[in-house]
């Protein structure tokens, strides 16, 4: 299904296999937050696509190819952790289906996914 010249896998929320996908980063820290999020929503029991660069990829890709790929996944919600999330503890979560971000605080991020992932 395209949406705006885009590739979407529009999967129901529930019928997804990943609910949530992290976008990958070059940067030690913020793989090291991406990890740390990644193992607390697991244990949730929130199925979360993480695919860390192998030594051989120097970049992940852009922001955007990410985002695509994880659409064409249907996975309905993507984490993105910018350099400032270590600063100000805010990350952004990014719906597929409306492509808005929202801030979320770290030590929310769990209670926020469950939220979305329950009311709907």
């Amino acid at each position: 299904m395209r949406v705006r010249d885009r590739k979407v896998l529009r999967l129901h929320r529930r019928l997804a296999p990943y609910k949530v996908a992290f976008l990958n980063s070059t940067d030690d820290e913020l793989k090291s937050l991406a990890v740390y999020l990644y193992e607390n929503l697991r244990q949730s029991h929130i199925y979360c696509l993480f695919t860390p660069l192998d030594s051989s990829s120097k970049s992940p890709g852009s922001i955007e190819s990410q985002l695509s790929a994880n659409d064409k996944l249907g996975v309905p919600y993507s984490i993105l952790i910018r350099d400032t999330a270590l600063q100000d503890g805010l990350i952004s979560i990014r719906n597929r289906d409306t492509t808005l971000e929202e801030k979320v605080h770290i030590s929310k991020v769990n209670d926020y996914i469950e939220s979305l992932l329950k009311n709907y």
